[in-house]
């Protein structure tokens, strides 16, 4: 690996910056945040473009610093971020998305696909949210698999309308992003 970018390679990497650019996707690097900041961010964002945002996505909660202490009570820190987080969401009336880490104790389950319990540190996050969805790829457990770029998305808390739990939705790769297997264009 050289660490450089062939011609064709650089011309997309340019023409992905012109999409991003032309979007309404705001992207915040960093660590250290608590939901108190990405209240404050959603708030500068819906004042300089006069709209509120359409969704908020946190990437990942296990990160967010809402509880400061000596990093052993994770735990209390998640289900204080989760807090945190559903609250912006009910005063901004947005949704919100925090996406989390799994346990790797899932490694040692013939089926690896996410149920509630791999929430990692969940504390009261499974309580908190209204919905949680888990995402599982065939490919990255089995390599050879016969499933390569679909995934699922599955149901599993909800409260409120919608699909049920232990609904599964098929995903399959179409060029930039995934779409829903079963979806049939007319």
């Amino acid at each position: 690996v050289t660490g450089k970018l062939s011609d064709e390679q650089s011309q997309c990497v340019l023409q992905a910056i012109d999409r991003l650019s032309q979007s309404r996707l705001h992207i915040v690097f960093g660590s250290g945040y608590t939901s108190s900041d990405v209240r404050a961010y959603a708030l500068q964002v819906q004042a300089a473009e006069g709209t509120k945002p359409a969704l908020i996505v946190v990437d990942y909660m296990q990160l967010l610093k809402d509880e400061e202490g000596d990093g052993r009570m994770r735990e209390r820190n998640v289900s204080a971020a989760a807090r945190g987080l559903k609250d912006v969401s009910g005063e901004l009336g947005m949704p919100v998305l925090g996406l989390v880490q799994l346990n790797r104790n899932r490694a040692t389950r013939v089926d690896k696909r996410p149920q509630l319990a791999d929430l990692r540190e969940s504390g009261d996050l499974e309580n908190t949210a209204d919905s949680v969805l888990g995402l599982y790829r065939d490919e990255i457990d089995h390599p050879d698999s016969n499933d390569r770029g679909l995934a699922e998305l599955s149901v599993l808390k909800k409260r409120q309308l919608g699909e049920e739990v232990g609904t599964i939705r098929r995903l399959v790769w179409v060029g930039e992003s995934y779409r829903d297997f079963s979806y049939q264009a007319v």
